[in-house]
């Protein structure tokens, strides 16, 4: 009497749509996918994303736990085979600057292109643990290929440098008390969300012109400090080929007239996009970019603040849609 025997169709399905299904699995249950067969053993080892999320780390209720996926997860790293393009590491658990940095050194091997550092902070058993800036700046400027970076620190506010001549977008949030762009020249889209007040330069040491950068988003950064808001200036009035401008402000102390030359223009300026509490320094601000914007399309503006703040700032918006006929001014709550 014979055997039946199933035919494995997933083992001999064309490769790349393997590596699809692998990349779609939670990281652990890619390389559980080693023990189906021998061919099977290493077929997670060439994906070239690699997602270590929150879902890794969930159910860790225990140092020892944590501390055996921390070892799993690495060792798994250093099974892997091939270039990484795309990485992403987001977690609160890890324990000592030493994982970081092991993680950070064998990345900057791996021809990263996107990159992900989230939530770098551990504290389990009450021990807080930073990422340190060091490494992550040894990462970024060992990876000639990376072209997107996102970081999040949640802990003690660091100071970064970015040297990455192909990067194209950036994303900076939470603890971050300096932030200086020293070779960055292909950036095409930068956002920054800050926590934590700026402490020293924001955005560059030297004067430079951002000839790619298109987008610039700014979240929830106090514009009441004179050397932030002289520093965003900066960054906008020397971005020649800017198109959207994306902009939540909490205050704002009225500058520009008075540091922006004469002549100058928003260029390529198409979008703006400004959320802020009434204010009349945010108006002179939006009457500025209006007045400097040739080729704008579309400004849309949320006004928060008390109705009657509001009512006001409404009534001047209005004023500017009949001075500028051109533009679609857009409102919402």
């Amino acid at each position: 009497m014979s055997k039946c025997s199933r035919k494995d169709h997933i083992s001999d399905l064309p490769q790349s749509i393997i590596d699809s299904i692998l990349t779609k699995l939670p990281i652990r249950d890619a390389v559980k996918t080693s023990i189906l067969s021998t061919k099977w053993k290493y077929q997670w080892a060439t994906l070239t994303q690699l997602l270590f999320d929150e879902n890794l780390w969930l159910y860790l209720k225990t140092k020892e736990m944590l501390r055996n996926t921390v070892n799993y997860s690495m060792r798994s790293l250093l099974r892997h085979d091939g270039p990484i393009h795309k990485f992403l590491l987001s977690t609160s658990c890890l324990t000592t600057t030493t994982d970081i940095e092991q993680w950070l050194l064998f990345l900057s091997k791996k021809d990263i292109k996107v990159l992900d550092l989230l939530c770098m902070f551990s504290t389990i058993g009450g021990a807080k643990t930073k990422a340190p800036a060091e490494a992550a700046e040894n990462l970024i400027s060992g990876c000639p290929l990376l072209e997107k970076f996102r970081f999040s620190n949640m802990f003690d506010p660091l100071a970064l440098t970015i040297r990455a001549p192909n990067l194209k977008h950036l994303s900076i949030s939470d603890a971050f008390k300096d932030i200086y762009l020293e070779h960055t020249p292909r950036l095409i889209s930068i956002s920054i969300h800050l926590t934590t007040s700026l402490e020293g330069n924001f955005l560059t040491k030297v004067p430079v012109t951002y000839d790619c950068l298109k987008l610039i988003r700014l979240e929830d950064i106090s514009f009441e400090q004179l050397n932030e808001l002289l520093c965003v200036l900066h960054m906008i009035t020397q971005s020649p080929n800017l198109q959207e401008l994306q902009i939540m402000i909490k205050l704002l102390i009225w500058i520009f007239g008075r540091e922006c030359p004469a002549d100058f223009t928003f260029k390529q300026l198409k979008i703006v996009d400004i959320s802020f509490v009434s204010s009349e320094n945010v108006m002179q601000f939006l009457k500025f970019v209006l007045g400097h914007s040739p080729v704008l399309e579309v400004m849309s503006i949320s006004i928060n603040g008390n109705t009657d703040g509001k009512m006001k700032m409404l009534n001047k918006v209005l004023r500017f849609q009949r001075a500028f006929p051109e533009v679609k001014i857009k409102l919402s709550d």
